[in-house]
């Protein structure tokens, strides 16, 4: 079973803060927003051993020039590429945000 090393992109941790604060300050659960962090976390920690059987999203991968896969956690929305052997993460935003114009790093 081939392994991928994990890579957070700048934009990718500022993505998470986004979501953190949304859910902590907007909608004043800051141990709800702890919990889906630790989600989130797991799920892209997962992508060590599967990144290479998912999907490369077609659509995504058209607009931005460059083969891109989703995977998600509850409704968020975890845009990486493949490297080698490094998983690169790209964003992680809301699913319904998937369909506007999202910078790519």
């Amino acid at each position: 079973m081939k392994k991928y090393q994990i890579q957070y992109t700048t934009q990718s941790a500022e993505d998470m803060e986004t979501v953190f604060e949304f859910i902590a300050r907007e909608c004043f659960a800051p141990l709800t927003a702890r919990r889906y962090m630790e989600g989130i976390k797991k799920e892209v920690d997962r992508l060590e051993a599967s990144a290479g059987a998912i999907a490369i999203d077609e659509e995504l991968s058209r607009e931005y020039g460059f083969e891109v896969c989703r995977t998600h956690y509850k409704k968020v929305a975890i845009i990486f590429s493949i490297e080698e052997k490094t998983a690169y993460i790209h964003h992680i935003v809301p699913q319904k945000m998937v369909i506007y114009p999202i910078r790519m790093e």
